[in-house]
């Protein structure tokens, strides 16, 4: 589980390591997807988070952040 969670950190690691734009599209759109599963995760199991805690609105935005960060630098960088 905690794997799941550190996933997003990690990528972002490995593209700075990199530097390369041309392995980051693929780093990126892997991240993508594993977040929007994440996001539908959550939406499915909505009814098992404190909602009154703000981390459960921290995590929730967060992905979501990142989600379109990761849309708007795809678009910005199509050819």
């Amino acid at each position: 589980m905690a794997a799941m969670f550190i996933l997003p950190g990690l990528v972002g690691l490995g593209i700075a390591y990199d530097g390369s734009w041309g392995s980051a599209r693929y780093l990126l759109k892997a991240q993508a997807i594993s977040i929007a599963v994440m996001l539908i995760a959550v939406y499915v199991a909505r009814a098992n988070f404190d909602w009154s805690a703000p981390a459960s609105w921290t995590f929730t935005g967060g992905m979501n952040a990142i989600l379109l960060f990761i849309g708007y630098v795809h678009w910005a960088q199509r050819p």
